[in-house]
Protein backbone atom coordinates (compact mmCIF):
# COMPACT_ATOMS: atom_id res chain seq x y z
CA UNK A 1 0.00 0.00 0.00
CA UNK A 2 1.52 3.86 -1.00
CA UNK A 3 0.74 6.56 1.27
CA UNK A 4 0.33 9.35 0.09
CA UNK A 5 1.96 11.77 2.72
CA UNK A 6 2.84 14.97 0.78
CA UNK A 7 2.50 18.64 2.29
CA UNK A 8 -1.08 19.31 0.70
CA UNK A 9 -2.33 15.44 1.22
CA UNK A 10 -1.00 15.51 5.33
CA UNK A 11 -2.75 19.08 5.59
CA UNK A 12 -6.51 18.01 4.22
CA UNK A 13 -5.86 14.34 6.00
CA UNK A 14 -5.79 16.30 9.49
CA UNK A 15 -8.08 19.14 8.69
CA UNK A 16 -11.16 16.77 7.19
CA UNK A 17 -10.07 14.32 10.44
CA UNK A 18 -10.84 17.12 12.73
CA UNK A 19 -13.86 18.69 10.78
CA UNK A 20 -15.40 14.77 11.01
CA UNK A 21 -14.49 15.00 14.77
CA UNK A 22 -16.04 18.27 15.28
CA UNK A 23 -19.21 17.51 13.04
CA UNK A 24 -20.01 14.00 15.15
CA UNK A 25 -19.27 15.59 18.61
CA UNK A 26 -21.79 18.16 17.92
CA UNK A 27 -24.22 15.67 16.83
CA UNK A 28 -23.34 13.51 19.99
CA UNK A 29 -24.45 16.47 21.97
CA UNK A 30 -27.60 17.10 20.02
CA UNK A 31 -28.78 13.22 20.34
CA UNK A 32 -27.93 13.53 23.72
CA UNK A 33 -30.30 15.99 24.69
CA UNK A 34 -33.23 14.94 23.02
CA UNK A 35 -33.02 11.03 22.97
CA UNK A 36 -33.92 8.89 25.99
CA UNK A 37 -33.86 5.81 24.17
CA UNK A 38 -30.33 3.80 23.93
CA UNK A 39 -31.08 2.06 20.60
CA UNK A 40 -31.93 5.11 18.83
CA UNK A 41 -29.42 7.18 19.51
CA UNK A 42 -26.96 4.66 19.10
CA UNK A 43 -28.38 4.36 15.12
CA UNK A 44 -28.62 7.84 14.83
CA UNK A 45 -25.37 8.25 15.87
CA UNK A 46 -23.95 5.74 13.87
CA UNK A 47 -25.54 6.45 10.80
CA UNK A 48 -24.76 9.96 10.79
CA UNK A 49 -21.15 9.02 11.76
CA UNK A 50 -21.11 6.56 8.47
CA UNK A 51 -21.96 9.59 6.15
CA UNK A 52 -19.67 12.01 7.85
CA UNK A 53 -17.13 9.26 7.24
CA UNK A 54 -18.47 9.54 3.49
CA UNK A 55 -18.30 13.21 3.24
CA UNK A 56 -15.07 13.59 5.23
CA UNK A 57 -13.24 10.90 3.56
CA UNK A 58 -14.53 10.70 -0.07
CA UNK A 59 -16.14 13.71 -0.77
CA UNK A 60 -15.52 13.45 -4.90
CA UNK A 61 -18.22 10.08 -4.22
CA UNK A 62 -21.63 9.89 -5.58
CA UNK A 63 -23.34 9.08 -2.53
CA UNK A 64 -21.45 12.58 -0.75
CA UNK A 65 -24.08 14.59 -2.80
CA UNK A 66 -25.87 16.64 -0.98
CA UNK A 67 -28.97 15.84 -2.55
CA UNK A 68 -28.48 12.39 -2.19
CA UNK A 69 -27.60 13.08 1.31
CA UNK A 70 -30.90 14.90 2.35
CA UNK A 71 -33.36 13.41 -0.17
CA UNK A 72 -32.47 10.01 1.42
CA UNK A 73 -32.60 10.96 5.15
CA UNK A 74 -35.97 12.71 4.44
CA UNK A 75 -37.18 9.13 2.46
CA UNK A 76 -35.68 7.23 5.34
CA UNK A 77 -37.19 9.20 7.94
CA UNK A 78 -40.58 9.99 6.29
CA UNK A 79 -41.25 6.09 5.32
CA UNK A 80 -40.36 4.63 9.35
CA UNK A 81 -42.97 6.88 10.40
CA UNK A 82 -46.05 6.87 7.46
CA UNK A 83 -44.85 2.74 8.14
CA UNK A 84 -45.09 2.91 12.02
CA UNK A 85 -48.29 4.64 11.95
CA UNK A 86 -49.64 2.59 9.27
CA UNK A 87 -48.65 -0.79 11.45
CA UNK A 88 -50.00 1.14 14.52
CA UNK A 89 -53.59 1.30 13.14
CA UNK A 90 -53.57 -1.95 11.65
CA UNK A 91 -52.57 -3.31 15.24
CA UNK A 92 -55.18 -1.32 17.31
CA UNK A 93 -57.81 -2.02 14.48
CA UNK A 94 -57.50 -6.12 13.92
CA UNK A 95 -55.17 -6.95 17.69
CA UNK A 96 -52.96 -8.07 15.14
CA UNK A 97 -50.01 -7.39 17.44
CA UNK A 98 -50.97 -9.67 20.58
CA UNK A 99 -52.95 -12.45 20.03
CA UNK A 100 -54.91 -13.60 23.38
CA UNK A 101 -52.78 -11.45 25.28
CA UNK A 102 -49.59 -12.84 24.36
CA UNK A 103 -47.52 -11.06 21.74
CA UNK A 104 -48.19 -12.32 17.92
CA UNK A 105 -46.77 -12.66 14.73
CA UNK A 106 -43.43 -9.86 14.94
CA UNK A 107 -45.84 -6.95 13.13
CA UNK A 108 -43.23 -4.40 14.13
CA UNK A 109 -40.49 -6.50 12.83
CA UNK A 110 -41.91 -7.25 9.46
CA UNK A 111 -43.25 -3.37 9.57
CA UNK A 112 -39.33 -2.57 9.68
CA UNK A 113 -38.52 -4.56 6.88
CA UNK A 114 -41.32 -3.28 4.36
CA UNK A 115 -40.28 0.30 5.30
CA UNK A 116 -36.23 -0.19 4.19
CA UNK A 117 -37.48 -2.18 1.25
CA UNK A 118 -39.64 1.26 0.57
CA UNK A 119 -37.07 3.29 1.22
CA UNK A 120 -34.72 1.76 -1.13
CA UNK A 121 -37.07 1.60 -3.93
CA UNK A 122 -37.65 5.60 -3.58
CA UNK A 123 -34.07 6.12 -3.50
CA UNK A 124 -33.19 4.37 -6.24
CA UNK A 125 -36.58 5.94 -8.31
CA UNK A 126 -35.23 8.86 -7.18
CA UNK A 127 -31.35 8.58 -7.57
CA UNK A 128 -30.98 9.44 -3.80
CA UNK A 129 -29.14 6.92 -2.62
CA UNK A 130 -27.20 7.20 0.48
CA UNK A 131 -26.99 3.94 2.29
CA UNK A 132 -25.97 4.95 5.60
CA UNK A 133 -29.54 6.70 6.33
CA UNK A 134 -31.45 3.25 5.29
CA UNK A 135 -30.82 2.41 8.53
CA UNK A 136 -33.09 4.82 10.08
CA UNK A 137 -35.87 3.61 8.00
CA UNK A 138 -35.65 0.15 10.19
CA UNK A 139 -35.03 1.53 13.47
CA UNK A 140 -37.28 4.39 13.55
CA UNK A 141 -40.26 2.05 12.94
CA UNK A 142 -39.20 -0.22 15.60
CA UNK A 143 -38.78 3.02 18.60
CA UNK A 144 -40.50 6.41 17.41
CA UNK A 145 -40.72 8.29 20.72
CA UNK A 146 -40.39 11.59 19.83
CA UNK A 147 -39.97 14.12 17.19
CA UNK A 148 -37.31 16.02 18.30
CA UNK A 149 -34.96 13.08 17.68
CA UNK A 150 -36.19 12.82 14.00
CA UNK A 151 -35.84 16.75 14.02
CA UNK A 152 -31.89 16.32 15.06
CA UNK A 153 -31.16 13.56 12.81
CA UNK A 154 -32.48 15.57 9.90
CA UNK A 155 -30.60 19.35 10.89
CA UNK A 156 -27.43 16.79 11.27
CA UNK A 157 -27.84 15.24 8.06
CA UNK A 158 -29.13 18.72 6.33
CA UNK A 159 -25.65 20.79 8.37
CA UNK A 160 -23.36 17.56 6.60
CA UNK A 161 -24.60 17.96 3.29
CA UNK A 162 -24.23 22.05 3.45
CA UNK A 163 -20.99 21.15 4.23
CA UNK A 164 -20.20 19.21 1.07
CA UNK A 165 -21.88 21.61 -0.65
CA UNK A 166 -20.04 24.92 1.10
CA UNK A 167 -16.51 23.09 0.58
CA UNK A 168 -16.78 21.24 -2.19
CA UNK A 169 -13.75 22.58 -4.07
CA UNK A 170 -11.67 22.34 -0.73
CA UNK A 171 -12.40 19.13 0.25
CA UNK A 172 -10.18 15.69 -1.22
CA UNK A 173 -10.33 12.90 -1.46
CA UNK A 174 -8.43 10.96 1.25
CA UNK A 175 -8.22 7.57 0.21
Amino acid sequence: MKLRWNHHYTTHFFLQGLSATVFMWLVLIGLDRVLNSQILWAVGASTLASSAFIVFVTPKAVVAAPYKIIVSYLIALLCAVMVRLATSSLCTAFSLCTVGGVPGVHVFEVAAAISLGISILLMVLLRSEHPPAAGLAVVMVLEIHNAEALAVILVSAVILAAIRLVFRNRLINLI
